[in-house]
């Protein structure tokens, strides 16, 4: 028995430690929904970031141009040099998402 499993017979693990695991893998699981849609925009060359601040790289369009048009439409966004930058809150919907998403495929594919 290792030192980290005697430490847990001894305290139990308190309910908010098992709260932020459950937690943290709810957020890995929606930014691995966010990347799946953002790679099937065909306009998008490359997904970078950690967690759910996610760079976006463009094939030829300006960033800039984008982030205008976006928030015309109602999403919020912001730029980092040639990258458009998503920084949603931890509890982002699926359905927000999917929203988000078909916003930016529409202007990207225009």
């Amino acid at each position: 028995m290792n030192l980290q499993e005697q430490k847990c017979q001894q305290q139990p693990i308190a309910v908010s430690c098992f709260t932020a695991t459950a937690k943290q893998k709810v957020v890995s699981d929606i930014c691995d929904y966010f990347r799946e849609k953002l790679a099937q925009i065909d306009e998008v060359a490359g997904v970078d970031g950690l967690g759910l601040m996610i760079g976006v790289r463009l094939k030829t369009k300006k960033a800039a141009d984008i982030l205008v048009q976006c928030a015309q439409r109602g999403l919020l966004i912001l730029t980092a040099k040639e990258k458009l930058r998503f920084l949603p809150p931890l509890n982002i919907s699926d359905e927000n998402i999917k929203t988000g998403m078909a916003i930016l495929k529409d202007i990207l594919d225009n």
